[in-house]
């Protein structure tokens, strides 16, 4: 089963803030339910999650997606 990957790292630092798993059949209807806080502070890191769902019916292999990087920290999109 495929799954989504959000890992977020602060810069200088080998051990992820956060690290989120998702299976991919749940991002498709979960997705909708994401409070708009949560949009909103992805947004500002340059992550539209309506962009990130879509591109998944498109994705055939597993890797990263998309690699954000701010002056303090470091976000990366995979599917594993």
């Amino acid at each position: 089963m495929q799954k989504l990957i959000i890992v977020v790292h602060q810069i200088g630092q080998e051990i992820p803030e956060a690290r989120i798993t998702i299976p991919i059949r749940v991002v498709k209807i979960a997705h909708k339910l994401i409070p708009n806080k949560v949009r909103e502070e992805l947004s500002a890191e340059g992550i539209n999650i309506d962009d990130v769902v879509s591109a998944l019916d498109e994705l055939q292999d597993v890797g990263t997606i998309m690699e954000v990087e701010t002056p303090d920290k470091h976000i990366i999109i995979a599917i594993e």
